[in-house]
């Protein structure tokens, strides 16, 4: 794959845990699952806005 799909495929992917995350906190009204839920998503979602050398 050429670096233009990879970057294109990552920027989907995070738009995607963005919404995702701000749906199940519209959604869950228990402030510390939101929070856990939150934390996880946003950890996923740093670690595919790193770019990877290969």
């Amino acid at each position: 794959m050429d670096d233009k799909t990879k970057t294109g495929r990552r920027r989907v992917s995070i738009l995607f845990l963005v919404v995702v995350g701000v749906a199940i906190g519209l959604v869950i009204k228990n402030v510390r699952a939101g929070l856990i839920i939150g934390l996880a998503i946003g950890l996923l979602a740093g670690r595919l806005a790193i770019k990877r050398s290969k």
